[in-house]
């Protein structure tokens, strides 16, 4: 229950978008000089939003993710305990997923439907979905399965609307 701001106090940003990957990953560096570690306490599993903008050419950058990993702390002055901390995070969804398992079925159902359904229902990411329109139709038993693996079997199931490729790519 505790909020704390770094904007003062980060000193390096990473953030790792892949296309075959359904998550956003990424880590950032502290500078600790007040104890951060033991205060909040950080263990992982703590919720990060970051928030920025870069110039005009790109829009505000708003994310919130999961620690999942403390590491690579390093001594900057041994006198002052000044630090260094690595944080390493992922995104919502990603930590989402493993929590949730469900069995569903779908009867001649459009690929962008079940995906769009399982995105909404089972999921309940707050994102906004693009989602290219599939043109096929399918049955498909969700055999207690998580959200991501649903996906990658819809992935391969699918052919695209607009030029009927098979491979479905939604972000």
């Amino acid at each position: 229950d505790r909020e704390l701001d770094i904007t003062e106090i980060f000193s390096d940003l990473e953030i790792i978008e892949d296309i075959s990957n359904f998550c956003l990953t990424g880590s950032i560096a502290i500078t600790d000089t007040t104890g951060i570690k033991e205060f909040l306490p950080i263990l992982g599993g703590e919720k990060l939003k970051i928030l920025f903008n870069t110039d005009d050419t790109f829009e505000d950058f708003k994310a919130e993710f999961i620690i999942t990993k403390l590491a690579e702390e390093n001594k900057i002055n041994e006198q002052r305990n000044i630090r260094s901390i690595k944080l390493y995070f992922t995104s919502v969804e990603f930590v989402d997923n493993f929590k949730k398992q469900f069995s569903k079925s779908y009867n001649q159902k459009k690929v962008s439907y079940i995906i769009n359904d399982v995105f909404t229902n089972q999921l309940k990411s707050k994102k906004e979905l693009n989602i290219e329109e599939s043109i096929n139709y399918i049955d498909y038993i969700i055999p207690f399965k998580n959200p991501f693996n649903t996906f990658n079997f819809c992935c391969k199931h699918s052919l695209s609307s607009e030029n009927n490729d098979s491979g479905y790519l939604f972000f």
